[in-house]
């Protein structure tokens, strides 16, 4: 309906905005707060498609997807052409980019945690690139400070009370501690 946020779209944005013939983009230095609610146009600038019946915006301090006209079941929000995604697989086009992958594939087990930490270090990349990242306008919409689950002390984790999340939570700092230091070490 009109006005209610779709699940699991606060706080970020889904895709890439690079350019489409690979050149690249210009950004303001400071990027302006605004900016993450222009992700759908800088999108479809670029071959994507997004819905007109839904909009970004903050609602009650978190950036939320949100319905701005009555969409049907099943209705398309976003379409992100493949030379817009943001993938691991993008960090072939960085020495240290190949290098990470290299050591991840002898190094990790675990497909997960390790697909997590290479997106992690391409944003860093990228974001290091600035105004010649491909993805430079995307990545300015970014927030760049969030209070998520994993980076909580564990006081605040314990508030969960031995709730499922409490142990996942712990459970995945613990493997990021563990990949830290043997990423620090190696």
């Amino acid at each position: 309906k009109s006005g209610q946020s779709a699940q699991g779209y606060s706080n970020g944005g889904s895709g890439g905005a690079g350019a489409t013939d690979g050149s690249k983009t210009d950004v303001t230095a400071d990027a302006k707060k605004e900016t993450w609610k222009s992700v759908p146009t800088l999108l479809q600038r670029r071959g994507g498609e997004a819905n007109a019946k839904v909009a970004l915006q903050e609602v009650d301090k978190e950036r939320k997807l949100v319905a701005v006209g009555d969409m049907e079941k099943g209705e398309t929000v976003f379409k992100i052409p493949r030379h817009l995604w943001f993938t691991a697989a993008c960090l072939t086009s960085h020495e240290v980019g190949r290098a990470a992958l290299k050591w991840a594939k002898s190094h990790w087990n675990d497909e997960d945690d390790v697909e997590l930490c290479m997106l992690a270090l391409l944003l860093l990349l990228e974001r290091q690139a600035e105004a010649q990242s491909r993805w430079a306008d995307y990545i300015a919409a970014l927030p760049w400070s969030a209070a998520l689950p994993l980076t909580w002390s564990p006081e605040e984790v314990s508030k969960l009370g031995g709730a499922s999340p409490h142990w996942y939570i712990q459970e995945k700092q613990r493997q990021l501690e563990k990949v830290h230091a043997s990423l620090v070490s190696y």
